[in-house]
């Protein structure tokens, strides 16, 4: 009698034991991956546009087929607006062209993001400095689709801060993709009122 019931006993046992230890490795297998491995599986890719690359290309883009160039000059109220050589246009767009714009310098210095807009099919890329002591504190690059991606240019805007004993500068800088640039200088010296100029230059003037 002793026997049946130890038999009885046991065969009622050792399906719960089984029981356990299937849910206990069931539990281990779908426990959640330590948050370190988390955040390595979930790293973002991040892909820095060669901006000065797309400049270099938009004024070979002028040099090749427009022959009009209009430099409008806003400074203290006044408008002045006249028509100037390939050289002229050269000197003032080369306020864009420096290398702190590379695709290798914006990856070593400056952390990207970006926003997708669907309703327009653009992107957005925006560039900071991870040195506020930079003088290059933003990049605002608006990018359309292409066959290969959104790396067609519509749009850049540059925001420069430069400090010199008691003088300060600040630029923004905007370019437009096959119609004109504009630079904005902001100049104050000590206390006294900021001196402000702004300068367009034109090749297609059908805006």
């Amino acid at each position: 009698m002793k026997n049946h019931i130890l038999a009885l006993v046991v065969s009622i046992l050792i399906p719960i034991a089984i029981g356990i230890i299937g849910c206990k490795n069931k539990e281990e297998q779908s426990s959640p991956v330590p948050d370190q491995q988390q955040k390595t599986d979930s790293t973002e890719v991040k892909n820095y546009l060669p901006v000065l690359d797309f400049l270099k290309g938009e004024i070979q883009n002028v040099d090749s087929f427009f022959s009009g160039l209009r430099k409008i000059t806003i400074r203290n109220g006044k408008t002045d607006s006249t028509f100037i050589s390939s050289e002229e246009f050269h000197k003032i767009a080369n306020e864009f062209v420096t290398n702190d714009l590379s695709k290798e310098f914006l990856e070593e210095h400056y952390n990207e993001s970006s926003f997708i807009d669907q309703s327009t099919q653009s992107v957005t890329f925006t560039y900071e400095p991870k040195d506020h002591n930079l003088p290059i504190k933003r990049i605002d690059l608006l990018t359309a689709q292409s066959s290969s991606g959104f790396d067609k240019l519509k749009s850049l805007f540059i925001e420069k801060q430069m400090n010199s004993g008691d003088t300060s500068i600040l630029k923004r800088m905007f370019w437009k993709a096959g119609k004109n640039f504009l630079l904005m200088t902001q100049k104050t010296v000590g206390q006294n009122p900021p001196d402000i100029s702004q300068v367009k230059v034109a090749w297609d003037f059908t805006e």
